[in-house]
């Protein structure tokens, strides 16, 4: 199956566009990618394409402070504002697919890498329109995390913690486990403590949650990780 890329523009954000060549988009199922924090689309390309030779469309948005000219400084000490945006934004870039017809978004899933991975938790516990996610290395635990993982300067932590508040899975474990979950860790991870996932796993405790911890990665994944996140997709948004 041949795939096409393209770089496009769709509510003002750019992305890229993964999907087969048959002109079939738009019947089929769209997973929005989520990349790593500090990395861009173009790193996590590897995983739109897996996707797309799948037989799904895949758009894998650029996050904010993201592109090429924009200040590496700044980027590194805004961890959470970008995952907030992220999250505010998912449902304007939703309606935006929809009307350009670049997928069927009534079977919606989401998957998403570390930073990415946090956007899939956290919109996952807000917008119901989502009908399956894949997060890898990641916690939806915001309160809890942002004190410890990328913490934001002192003045703006009560902000990040507002703003965050709305879409952190403390207390909404159950609406995330009303839809497919699949979730992928490390045991050896450094940079996002597995505690987050084993505890979410705890959490749900559903048939609906594919929860995976590999006791020799670190914060990385992996060729099979990829692979069984694969499988979760076909099993449950079968194209």
């Amino acid at each position: 199956m041949d795939i096409i890329i393209s770089d496009r523009l769709i509510a003002n954000t750019p992305v890229l566009w993964f999907r087969p060549a048959d002109g079939s988009a738009s019947l089929r199922p769209l997973i929005v990618l989520f990349h790593r924090f500090m990395a861009s689309r173009e790193l996590d390309a590897n995983l739109g394409y897996m996707l797309a030779k799948a037989g799904y469309s895949v758009v894998c948005p650029q996050a904010a402070l993201h592109g090429v000219k924009d200040d590496v400084t700044l980027r590194a000490a805004s961890f959470w504002q970008i995952l907030q945006h992220t999250l505010d934004e998912l449902p304007v870039l939703i309606a935006a697919c929809q009307q350009d017809n670049l997928g069927d978004i009534s079977r919606l899933g989401l998957l998403g890498t570390s930073m990415g991975g946090f956007a899939v938790l956290g919109a996952m516990a807000r917008y119901p329109v989502i009908q399956a996610g894949a997060a890898y290395m990641a916690s939806g635990y915001f309160t809890d995390a942002i004190p410890a993982i990328h913490p934001p300067s002192g003045n703006m932590t009560a902000d990040c913690l507002c703003g965050l508040a709305p879409y952190d899975v403390a207390g909404k474990e159950a609406i995330l486990a009303q839809r497919p979950l699949f979730l992928w860790h490390g045991k050896q991870d450094t940079i996002v403590d597995v505690q987050y996932t084993e505890r979410l796993r705890e959490a749900i405790n559903s048939d609906s949650l594919t929860c995976i911890i590999d006791p020799q990665a670190g914060h990385k994944i992996t060729q099979s990780s990829v692979e069984e996140g694969l499988l979760f997709f076909r099993q449950s948004l079968p194209v």
